[in-house]
């Protein structure tokens, strides 16, 4: 016999499994739908408002309102996420 140390056998890479691949589409749509919904809602608002009142200034309020809203958002979403993975080790 050989007196090299038996190595038991290498198992193939492991593909990510369906779960954690789901897990990472889901996150990827929720932080489109954060990004999104508010830049449509508060865009459209700004733009009715703009119309009603004879302005031009209000849709340029109301995307910074939506950009300020969605960043809140994304960051309590991120924190939860966060909170999550240390709470789990």
């Amino acid at each position: 016999m050989s007196d090299l140390p038996q190595q038991p056998p290498q198992s193939p890479k492991s593909k990510p499994s369906k779960v954690t691949l789901m897990k990472a589409t889901n996150l990827a749509f929720e932080f489109g739908f954060i990004f999104a919904l508010p830049l449509v809602a508060f865009g459209y608002l700004g733009k009715y408002l703009d119309k009603k009142y004879g302005t031009h200034f209000i849709v340029l309020i109301a995307i910074i309102l939506a950009i300020l809203s969605s960043s809140f958002w994304f960051y309590r979403r991120i924190s939860s996420i966060v909170k999550d993975l240390n709470n789990s080790k």
